[in-house]
């Protein structure tokens, strides 16, 4: 109970810190890219969600956030440099949804130029960017379906189901199943 209360009385204030150049000091940084939302590619048919009335009634709530708050710059978008009609693009793998969103924002009006984007590196493999398109599927879990579509592309790629179900932290049974349902 004392724990319950603690969570929900949460009244605490935190005392402003030093800069962030002092704290950081000496510590290395990846870079962080601010890119134009128009300028980024989505790959057709690389993220398995269903984009069924719940996806999009997701979109216009994550777009309404925006357009009353902002981008979020503590979450960035990431993405990998890939070649389309013969010139360099940036293609999303992970943040679809935001993305989506972030469009709609500004469509909405909201005044948006840029948004933060981590760029991958060259050597991941499509195996690398569908495993960490699962294990960064934070805010909303993929379903069953989408599941299934992630294990089939791994199989896809010559994994084993025991491989396919330590990386989708399941049994190889389950994995079965959603090859099954896939």
């Amino acid at each position: 109970k004392a724990q319950i209360e603690g969570y929900t009385n949460f009244d605490r204030e935190l005392a402003p810190g030093a800069n962030v150049k002092t704290v950081m000091a000496g510590v290395k940084s990846r870079d962080l890219y601010q890119v134009k939302p128009n300028d980024l590619v989505v790959i057709e048919g690389f993220n398995p969600r269903t984009q069924d009335a719940a996806y999009f009634a997701g979109i216009e709530d994550l777009a309404q956030n925006m357009l009353a708050h902002g981008y979020m710059q503590d979450k960035p978008l990431s993405g990998y440099i890939t070649k389309s009609d013969g010139k360099d693009v940036i293609a999303v793998n992970d943040g679809h949804r935001r993305l989506a969103a972030v469009k709609r924002a500004i469509e909405l009006g909201a005044p948006i130029k840029t948004i933060p984007l981590v760029l991958k590196e060259r050597s991941d493999t499509m195996a690398d960017l569908t495993i960490s398109l699962l294990h960064s599927n934070e805010g909303l879990p993929f379903n069953m379906y989408e599941k299934s579509v992630i294990a089939k592309r791994l199989k896809s790629y010559g994994w084993s189901n025991a491989d396919i179900a330590k990386e989708m932290r399941c049994t190889t049974a389950f994995v079965g199943e959603l090859l099954t349902l896939a």
